[in-house]
């Protein structure tokens, strides 16, 4: 049995590791990672807002404000009244495409789970879309409960940043949980894209690399886990936007033998493998088919050729001699048994087994060829994997 892994929870993992380096990188920092970012300006602020734990802050203030139905219509009303009033005009933190960047829309805070992919994130991302309304809210005389919930510009700034590492992985996850979609194809890709998309990150928001280098490390063991596994490479294989081209881009392998061959080599004669193991199996069916019909069709001539001999033998029956008085002239009958097919010798088996393998091998590799011969296919070009194969036939190479 082949076992692949859940590609959103292992972003989901990755994450994991992110958020939790997130409450330690400040006071656990090595000297390195001290240096890296001393010469940034307000770095030792920047630090302070980390050492707050601004992601158990915003769920601290979201479950606030979720757990009484008070508060949550006060919030909402507020909002509403914002609109009303433009207060919210060039104050919107993450104004969403095609929306009208001086409101708010009427939204609920979200809560985040552990268990949840990307519910961190969202909970994140609703709470600063909605921030410009809720720092308002908070200011309200009738809050002043909640006052150790308000950010200051700092923190608002780094939680910004974080929603920004954070956002790569939730964009990860979105497009591996399609639903009747075959998504196993581009689980490396986006693995190896989330891991550049963090490694830019790294340099854009220097604060942060220590906690992405832990989301990248724990994306690189799995990554190394799933590149042993040969379903990978053969779904890869037989997508027309990828075939070969990510298999000649990675890194290399953690098997020795492997790093000796070409990049691309290993994963190509896995494929060519499950290719010649199909095509036998082909050849087999298409033989067992064939001597079907065979005797299905010798069956039907033989059972109609009995037909029209008998209807010629009636025919023919000479009833104008009487056999009795005659026999001495009568024709000798003789009956003839069906010929049984020769049995193949030993060393004809092994001749005919040889040429088939020869046979199978030449088909394989022609249609290897033309597969990775002919130009790769936009994404946009194909729809889904599953109609490309229903419909497409490949052409050999004759």
């Amino acid at each position: 049995m082949v076992s692949t892994r859940c590609f959103p929870h292992v972003v989901n993992l990755a994450c994991g590791a992110i958020i939790q380096e997130l409450k330690t990188i400040a006071t656990e920092k090595s000297n390195y990672e001290f240096d890296y970012i001393i010469h940034l300006p307000d770095w030792h602020l920047y630090f302070s807002a980390l050492e707050s734990d601004l992601i158990a802050r915003v769920r601290a203030l979201v479950a606030a404000c979720r757990k009484s139905s008070q508060r949550r219509q006060d919030l909402q009303q507020f909002i509403r009244e914002g609109n009303n009033k433009g207060l919210w005009v060039g104050k919107v933190l993450l104004p969403q495409p095609g929306d009208n960047h001086n409101i708010l829309w009427l939204l609920q805070l979200l809560r985040d789970c552990e268990t949840h992919w990307s519910s961190t994130y969202l909970m994140i991302d609703r709470f600063l879309y909605l921030y410009p309304a809720i720092r308002m809210f908070l200011l309200e005389r009738s809050q002043a409960d909640l006052d150790d919930c308000l950010l200051n510009d700092k923190e608002v700034e780094v939680l910004l940043d974080i929603h920004q590492v954070l956002e790569v992985a939730h964009k990860a996850q979105e497009l591996l949980s399609g639903e009747r979609t075959l998504t196993l194809s581009v689980a490396l890709p986006a693995y190896e894209l989330i891991i550049a998309k963090w490694t830019e990150l790294k340099t854009t928001i220097p604060e942060l690399a220590p906690c992405i280098d832990q989301g990248i490390r724990k994306l690189g063991e799995y990554m190394e886990e799933t590149r042993k596994t040969q379903i990978y490479a053969h779904a890869m294989a037989v997508n027309p936007s990828i075939k070969f081209t990510k298999f000649k881009n990675q890194q290399q392998h953690s098997d020795p033998s492997e790093n000796m061959l070409a990049p691309g080599a290993q994963e190509r004669k896995w494929l060519k493998q499950s290719m010649l193991s199909f095509q036998k199996n082909r050849r087999e069916r298409l033989n067992f088919g064939a001597n079907t019909l065979q005797r299905a069709v010798t069956t039907g001539s033989d059972a109609f050729a009995a037909l029209t001999s008998g209807f010629t033998r009636l025919e023919h029956l000479n009833t104008s001699i009487r056999r009795s008085l005659s026999h001495h002239n009568l024709p000798q009958t003789t009956t003839t048994s069906p010929q049984v097919p020769r049995e193949l010798t030993a060393e004809e088996k092994a001749s005919k087994k040889a040429q088939e393998d020869a046979e199978d091998l030449a088909t394989v590799e022609r249609e290897l060829l033309f597969w990775e011969t002919n130009p790769l296919l936009g994404v946009h070009n194909f729809g889904d994997l599953t109609s490309f194969w229903a419909i497409s036939h490949l052409q050999t190479a004759r």
